[in-house]
Order: C-alpha cells, then structure tokens, then sequence
C-alpha cells in the first residue's frame, strides 16, 4: 500500500499549477507545522522559500520532537511542487495553559494555506487538550482567530487546516471569525481532530461553516471521533492502529487521495464508551478532575510526555499514595478514564507507560 513518499515520488515534480492542491498535500503541511521554525520564517509578511527555510533549520542542527516530521521536511525541501512556496507568518507559543503553533504557506498569488499546529510533546499541550471538555473556549483558538485575521487581510483564497488540536483549532477559527474571512475560505480541513461541543454543533456559527469542512480520521480513530462533528467524514485506510495509528505517516494513499475505509468496531465502541463518560459529569467535575491530574504533574516536575515514560521509582511511589489518599469521586473517574486509555492504547501502554496500566489495575483491585 501506497503512503506519503509513494506520493512524493509521483507528484513531487509537478508544480501546483500542473496538479492542484491534494488531500495528500495537506496532511503534508500539518506535518510541517511541527518545525520550529523560530528566527528561521517571519512573524509577519517577511517571505522565505521553503527550500532555504529547510536548510537553515539542518544547517543549524536543529531537531523536531517528531523525527518524521523532520524527515518529511527534508524530502519535500528539494521537490519542484514544495521548495519554491513561500512561508510566513511562524509562530510557537506555550504558556501555563497553552500551546499554539500556526505557520502560513503560499501557494501561489491567488491560494493561502494556513496550518495549525496540533499537540506537541509538552503536558502543557495535553492539558489544552483536555481544557476543549469543559472551558467555552481555549487559549488556542483565541489566538487562532487573531491569527486567521492577520494573515487574511492580504489574501484572495485561504485554505485552513491541522491535524489533532491543530484540526480542532482550524475549525474553532472560522467558526469564530466574521463574515469576511469566512467568505476567504474554501476549505477547513481537520485531521483527526476532535468535534466540538453539543451546543456549538447546533450552532448557527458551526451551521454556516459547515459545507466548507472536511473531516478526516484514520479508520481505528478515537480522538477524531470525540465530541459533536458531521455524519459524513472521510475515513481513510491505515497500516497500525491505536496511538501509532494517528500518525497521518500511517495513513494509507491511493494515487493523490487518501485510501477510502470503514471505522472499526473498536473505535465506535470507545467513542461511545468515551462520549458516555463525558456526558455523565458536568464541566466542573472534568474541570476537576484535569486539574488534579496536571497539577499532580507540576508537583513531580512531568513537564514533557517522555517525562511520564522516564518517572523515577521514588515518585512513581509518590504518584501512588497520591491517588490512594485522593477523594473517592476522583478515583471513580480516573479509574473509568483509565478503562478508556488502557483499552484504546493497550499494546503502546504496556510497552512504555507501564505507570497507567499499574494505577489502573490497583484501582480495579482496591489497592488505593
């Protein structure tokens, strides 16, 4: 089965103007916006090509938390379709409660590409994630939609997309922006990111975006099944599942479109199993609930994923009696959280984050 590079092969020696722009494109770009980029592409209109954008972050030695994104840059930097567009417009920022990343492609005189970073390797960008349950709106998205109106002033035709949150935040920052923008935009793509919340799908602001998204979720999706979203997404073929299957490196290409497929059982059983638990506590119960959880990750010093693989065994003892001396409401909802993630990420959990699946088997057996 064929898979990004297949495509890069075919297509990369055709410009834009020879083959328009893809779905394959697009997941190539959400990938791209994971680069830091910093004092490399402009903060504002300043316009650097992709292919020296490229060099300058190789030359400098720079790496990206996500190495195949790294990869993929490299490849693209010398294809004839990549390495003449221009980019502008890069910004990362991660506060106490917010990680946001955008970068802006032109593609020509005429079409804008504008990409938002999803999650990243930072508990910060976890914790954003979780703020989407129960916060009106995230810090992400504020920004996104200033964001959206600075770089629509000086364009024709924009197309917004991102992968994850950075899907979630593309949708979000259209929905919010006025008429004007929103009769700039072609398409808002979504990669496997999460819906929105019951009351904004049924939403006029949702309602006079909607036939201009498109949603696309690998067929084991789960986080792409979260929260409220259209009936009709674009479900593609992919070669792993579980955690590795949200890799867009994974999903499967059929010429210059994504391969068509079905979701799994598996997955529309945990969606279910997930929107259930969702909607039998209120927002401040989730509210609560994340705030013990992030907060118990300040106290121990978990400030990047890795960190939750590498815990020393003095606090992974710590975290133990933490959770046996919390209240009995949050113990419920941790072990019923943790149902959903030890069975979603079964094989990826045993093999690196064995804390969870521990936590998870005391709290089933009344350790703590």
């Amino acid at each position: 089965m064929s898979n990004i590079y297949d495509y890069l092969d075919k297509y990369g020696n055709k410009t834009f103007e020879e083959v328009g722009y893809t779905e394959v494109d697009n997941i190539i770009f959400t990938q791209i916006s994971y680069i830091n980029f910093s004092n490399i592409v402009s903060k504002d209109f300043d316009k650097i090509n992709l292919e020296d954008a490229a060099n300058m972050f190789f030359n400098e030695g720079r790496k990206c938390f996500l190495k195949k994104a790294s990869n993929l840059l490299k490849v693209i930097k010398d294809k004839p379709r990549y390495k003449n567009l221009l980019l502008s417009n890069y910004i990362y920022k991660l506060t106490d409660d917010e990680q946001f990343g955008a970068l802006t492609i032109d593609i020509n005189k005429d079409l804008r590409c504008v990409i938002f970073e999803g999650t990243d390797n930072t508990i910060v960008g976890w914790k954003e994630d979780f703020s989407i349950a129960y916060l009106p709106i995230i810090p992400s998205v504020k920004d996104a939609t200033k964001y959206l109106k600075q770089v629509s002033k000086k364009a024709k035709n924009i197309i917004i997309t991102g992968h994850s949150k950075g899907g979630y935040i593309a949708l979000e920052s259209v929905m919010n922006s006025n008429i004007f923008i929103k009769r700039k935009v072609r398409k808002i793509y979504s990669l496997d990111g999460p819906g929105v919340k019951k009351e904004e799908f049924y939403s006029k602001k949702f309602n006079s975006i909607k036939n201009k998204y498109v949603k696309i979720i690998p067929k084991c999706s789960i986080i792409g099944n979260l929260l409220y979203d259209i009936d009709n997404p674009i479900v593609c073929n992919a070669k792993a599942v579980g955690l590795i299957g949200h890799s867009v490196f994974y999903w499967t290409v059929d010429n210059n479109k994504l391969k068509r497929d079905t979701l799994t059982k598996y997955s529309i059983d945990l969606d279910n199993y997930f929107t259930a638990w969702l909607e039998s506590y209120s927002s401040i119960d989730i509210e609560y609930f994340s705030d013990y959880i992030f907060n118990m990750f300040d106290k121990y010093n978990i400030v990047l994923t890795r960190d939750i693989i590498t815990i020393n065994k003095k606090n992974y003892i710590h975290i133990i009696n933490d959770i046996k001396n919390s209240d009995p409401k949050f113990k419920k909802m941790l072990k019923e959280f943790l149902y959903y993630i030890k069975n979603y990420y079964l094989t990826d959990i045993k093999n690196n984050i064995p804390i969870i699946s521990t936590i998870y088997d005391k709290l089933v057996k009344n350790e703590i």
